[in-house]
């Protein structure tokens, strides 16, 4: 991504609220994160030269900055020409990866961002674009320094799979009752996602796992978003995989799917490839359920990378 010192919007940020009232999280699982701590040494955050013509920093933002498990970040964009989003950039300094949260137009924003790379130093950087040009504007820059040494890439909620959302959290209850296995709860997951959604082709769609809860619609993404979240709900850990199918060396389409964790191990689970087609009236013969296939739940894992190649672990979700 390209960066430019240029002078760009009216951002209004608040402190994180753990900063001011830490009541601090408990994932499913039995994780309590308490957010927010305070500031390392005396450096302030680095902002643009001219920032303050437009606006305040509210808060006591630090350069050096440390938080339990995450932190939370608001403001305000009021500049949507030439800059129409406002992003959030989460950079793990020792893995070298980073993940971007996105806000469409002007108006109030607010991200809980979980951080997803485990324990270390994150360059947290505020920026503003794209520009006619793609160009990225940055804004502001801290560190934040995540102290809980614990795993949770895959426990923890993101953008796309909104896993403490209360309607997630309400519905994999509904599903998982009187279920006392794992192995029995994410089947039972895969079926209701089977039975709840229905392939659509519009690969410009977000498919969060919260849109594909509400509209029952969603491309393979969407059917991995929301299975990770019902599994996350419950305190299961799963990946969001993304890979290719090919025949004979050729790629012939993107395809996505889970990684689901338990009895002591990792399992595919590809819902999408499970979901029975619907007629060509939009209808399914079999409401309850009846036609849902489990080809594709635990599958061999040599005979399923034989169809599908993984290429990346969706780590932002």
């Amino acid at each position: 991504m390209q960066l430019s010192i240029l002078v760009f919007l009216l951002c209004i940020m608040t402190l994180p609220l753990g900063a001011e009232q830490n009541f601090g999280i408990t994932l499913p699982g039995g994780y309590h994160l308490n957010g927010y701590l305070g500031t390392v040494g005396t450096g302030k955050m680095y902002h643009q030269t001219k920032y303050g013509e437009w606006g305040t920093i509210n808060g006591d933002w630090g350069m050096t900055n440390r938080a339990d498990g995450y932190f939370t970040i608001s403001g305000t964009n009021l500049l949507a020409n030439p800059y129409p989003k406002m992003a959030v950039s989460v950079f793990h300094e020792t893995s070298g990866v980073g993940i971007k949260y996105f806000q469409e137009g002007p108006g109030f924003f607010e991200y809980t961002i979980f951080f997803k790379l485990n324990q270390g130093s994150y360059r947290i950087t505020l920026l503003a674009g794209p520009d006619d040009k793609g160009v990225w504007i940055r804004m502001a820059k801290f560190y934040i320094i995540n102290i809980n040494t614990n795993n949770l890439s895959y426990l923890v909620p993101s953008y796309w799979v909104q896993s403490l959302d209360p309607a997630i959290i309400k519905q994999v209850q509904e599903i998982t009752m009187g279920l006392s296995m794992e192995k029995e709860k994410v089947l039972a997951i895969h079926d209701w996602v089977a039975k709840h959604c229905s392939y659509h082709s519009d690969p410009d769609s977000e498919d969060t796992a919260l849109q594909v809860l509400q509209t029952g619609k969603a491309v393979c993404r969407g059917y991995s978003s929301l299975t990770a979240a019902l599994c996350r709900a419950i305190g299961i850990p799963a990946k969001c995989i993304l890979g290719v199918k090919k025949e004979n060396g050729v790629t012939k389409s993107i395809h996505g799917w889970n990684e689901v964790y338990y009895d002591g191990a990792w399992h595919i689970v590809d819902v999408t490839k499970d979901d029975p087609v619907l007629s060509k009236s939009g209808h399914n013969d079999y409401p309850d359920g009846k036609n849902i296939k489990h080809k594709y739940f635990d599958p061999d894992r040599g005979e399923y990378c034989n169809q599908y190649a993984k290429t990346v672990d969706i780590i932002q979700k």
